[in-house]
């Protein structure tokens, strides 16, 4: 090759780097970089968790909520923690704080012949051995039923006041299968929630002795044909 043919080979290579170099200035130069994000995760993809309502105080980056001071150590599974002195996750349940309560799913249950101290605490339900039995009743088709269901409630949109703004508003009141006739008392209470007059129905003169002129209701041995009910006093002035 002689040196006329090597100027021309070399003008040539000259015009492609040319050429690339062009091409990468266009689409480099003066553009804003593009956005992106980073995510991270453990390296070891086998302890990846969907998500879920987790603290993040296990080494694997997941875990149970902890509720008490009993439960932050997170003993092995099926092992019971010890019984807490502090509380954690403290929340009212209000519309606010933690959610108000479902009306329509929150229930009640009574376990069957269960010693809390000698079985398992029932602070740390995530970490009980077994489920213990439902305890059982029978009802009035004298049908054995499980002593589990939900809270009979009454909403009363009088019942009670704001406390900061003074406007009536809403609360919730439960049917009343049983009264304690010792225990009850009738009582008017004001706008703000003061009890204006309070009076029991039933007033012992002495332990287990009725005083019948100052109690309000009477057991009736007669009543529902000889079955038995309470009256009360029928009290009332001519004229008035």
């Amino acid at each position: 090759m002689n040196l006329r043919d090597k100027i021309i080979e070399l003008e040539k290579i000259i015009l492609e780097l040319q050429t690339k170099v062009n091409d990468l200035s266009e689409h480099t130069e003066q553009k804003p970089q593009a956005p992106y994000s980073i995510s991270g995760s453990p390296r070891d993809s086998s302890i990846n968790k969907a998500i879920d309502i987790k603290t993040g105080l296990t080494p694997d980056m997941s875990g149970p909520v902890i509720w008490n001071d009993g439960e932050i150590d997170t003993p092995p599974i099926n092992v019971e923690p010890p019984l807490p002195v502090k509380g954690y996750n403290k929340h009212s349940h209000s519309r606010y704080s933690g959610g108000a309560l479902i009306k329509d799913t929150l229930e009640i249950i009574e376990f069957d012949s269960i010693d809390w101290a000698l079985i398992f605490n029932p602070h740390s339900q995530q970490y009980w051995t077994f489920d213990p039995k439902t305890a059982q009743v029978k009802n009035s088709n004298n049908e054995m039923v499980d002593k589990i269901g939900l809270l009979d409630l009454i909403f009363n949109p009088d019942g009670g006041y704001d406390s900061i703004t003074g406007n009536p508003k809403g609360s919730w009141g439960c049917a009343a299968y049983e009264i304690d006739v010792k225990k009850c008392n009738f009582v008017l209470k004001d706008d703000k929630g003061n009890i204006v007059y309070s009076a029991p129905l039933y007033i012992e003169s002495s332990p287990g002795v009725q005083d019948l002129e100052t109690s309000s209701i009477i057991w009736d041995v007669n009543g529902r044909n000889g079955q038995g009910c309470w009256r009360f006093y029928a009290v009332y002035a001519s004229g008035v």
